[in-house]
């Protein structure tokens, strides 16, 4: 397999012919790959390898899928959403004649999963609210009571007007008595008072469940305060071409911070042997988000760097060399560090005029 560098596709031609078919051809080729590349499903992939070091890991993913003939398109979708996107890798071999031409990352965000708390929060709401609602069915329904007491009390305390004699020469209804009227007060003072204690019972009940609501609602906000407004992760998506038809084994590498290992190291005193037994081993830690279960495990000192540059050269500054002129010697004056004046040749002290000596 080999990658295809973007200068190499081919160029079509600026002028096309009168007749139209190559403009034709060309929008039937570009809505046949439009077609082709639209659906993207995610494909299954495996962690397979993953090698650390001490600031980061390299994993690598395997897939195993069938390719049509043509281009497709693959996305690799969950991935953390650290993924140094400058280190992504993509090879693979098979029966299908496949060329990459493009491997691309995005970040996706997911919306954050509630806590499993806050359902069992919204519930208990949703039970106190039902039981408020039943309460102020209660409180309407008491409502009505009081009222039909008040028209019964109204309708009895009216006084009456005469009564028409009967028909049928009969007296007519005597008016209530004396005990009736107290009957009937003492009935209505009853009932005004125990509909006035199921109202304060209702009213107290109501209030201790606006309470509860309150309590619970602000504990469903601290819930909710809590997320990181959503989960964010890396697709990851791979464009390429198979001349035919074939499997095709994908390992896709990646470079992933949040890992690392430290070696550590145990060391045992046997007293009856007087021996030191040292033993060591590697703690890996896996902050990456991914599961590394049953996978090959590669633990390593170097540092790897994820770019480089060539180092900036201090500067070089050249010049012509300048004389060095010194005061002049005295014919009894002792030898400057073997040179006596007035020697030419290379080393030496040269009068160079009146009352000086250049040092050549």
């Amino acid at each position: 397999m080999k990658t295809v560098h973007p200068a190499t596709a081919p160029v079509f031609p600026a002028k096309l012919p009168a007749s139209g078919f190559w403009p034709l051809t060309l929008g039937c080729f570009l809505l046949a790959s439009a077609l082709a590349s639209a659906a993207t499903p995610a494909i299954s992939s495996t962690i397979s390898a993953a090698t650390v070091y001490t600031d980061r890991a390299v994993v690598t993913r395997n897939a195993h899928l069938d390719l049509p003939a043509g281009p497709s398109q693959l996305t690799f979708e969950q991935l953390p959403a650290g993924l140094v996107e400058a280190s992504l890798q993509v090879n693979g071999h098979g029966p299908a004649n496949a060329t990459i031409l493009d491997v691309a990352a995005r970040i996706v965000h997911s919306i954050d999963t509630a806590n499993p708390d806050e359902k069992k929060i919204e519930d208990e709401i949703e039970d106190l609210r039902q039981r408020d609602r039943i309460l102020a069915d209660k409180v309407q329904l008491l409502t009505r009571q009081t009222a039909l007491l008040a028209q019964i009390e109204a309708a009895a305390t009216r006084l009456p007007a005469p009564p028409p004699p009967a028909k049928d020469g009969s007296p007519a209804s005597p008016p209530p008595t004396f005990e009736e009227w107290q009957k009937l007060l003492d009935f209505s003072a009853g009932q005004t008072k125990n509909l006035a204690e199921t109202q304060r019972g209702l009213d107290r009940d109501r209030e201790l469940l606006a309470a509860k609501i309150d309590a619970a609602n602000s504990r469903l906000n601290d819930l909710r305060g809590q997320r990181t407004g959503g989960k964010a992760t890396t697709t990851v998506t791979v464009r390429l071409t198979a001349a035919t038809a074939g499997a095709l084994d994908l390992a896709l590498m990646y470079a992933v911070p949040n890992a690392g290992w430290s070696p550590v190291y145990d060391a045992r005193l046997r007293t009856s042997s007087h021996e030191l037994e040292l033993g060591y081993f590697g703690l890996v830690h896996n902050g990456t988000g991914e599961d590394w279960k049953n996978i090959s495990l590669t633990l390593s000192t170097a540092r790897p760097a994820l770019g480089g540059g060539v180092a900036e050269p201090s500067a070089w500054i050249l010049d012509v060399v300048q004389p060095m002129v010194v005061p002049a010697v005295s014919a009894g004056a002792p030898a400057i560090n073997g040179l006596r004046g007035g020697q030419g040749g290379r080393g030496g002290l040269t009068q160079a005029g009146a009352g000086t000596l250049t040092l050549t």
